[in-house]
């Protein structure tokens, strides 16, 4: 794996995994003294590999069915894991750190938390202070509404709710409550 702590904590979190034997590749670049550790970067230097830039046309990763080009990414992105890996243990070998990369690698496997569950805890949205208690109301529908489309589709969360601004525009809020937007069971009108 390349920069694996995300990728072990969401595997602690979604599948209970536990891991032995791992192998960092960006540690190991890192340990080699490379300056820059993207994999792209890493591959592009040793292999002359110009891995495709990431399709932004699906940020989140919420999309399904994913598209082709952003299959093809993930697939180039794994693919060249094992012989990177195996271009770097050599050199670790011979300075000597082969030994203390692998140490440090299962060190971070086993340390690793698992990734909290997710929660619909809307107050950890920048911004949410500022709301009125309508604005909450709504967007505390909208976010369990999201979380409701994600587990249906069997795609995993969109993430991105936090990084735009729409949902804290008043004029979304409906002048009176209406079936589209019911009462939130958290937010209680206290007029």
């Amino acid at each position: 794996m390349h920069a694996g702590d995300y990728d072990i904590s969401t595997l602690k979190r979604d599948y209970d995994f536990t891991f032995n034997n791992v192998f960092d590749t960006m540690l190991a670049a890192s340990a080699l003294g490379e300056s820059s550790l993207g994999l792209s970067t890493l591959l592009e230097k040793y292999f002359g590999i110009e891995l495709a830039k990431k399709n932004t046309s699906v940020p989140t990763g919420g999309e399904r069915p994913v598209k082709d080009d952003m299959l093809r990414y993930a697939q180039a992105d794994s693919h060249f894991l094992i012989p990177l890996r195996d271009y770097l243990l050599p050199r670790l070998e011979a300075i000597g750190w082969l030994e203390l990369v692998q140490e440090d690698t299962n060190a971070m496997a086993k340390n690793t938390l698992a990734m909290r569950p997710h929660c619909e805890d809307v107050w950890r949205i920048k911004g949410t202070r500022d709301l009125s208690p309508a604005e909450m109301s709504l967007l505390a529908e909208l976010n369990h509404q999201r979380e409701l489309q994600a587990q249906n589709a069997t795609a995993r969360r969109l993430k991105s709710l936090a990084t735009h601004r729409w949902w804290l525009s008043p004029r979304l809020c409906p002048p009176k409550r209406s079936k589209s937007f019911p009462r939130s069971r958290s937010f209680r009108n206290t007029k």
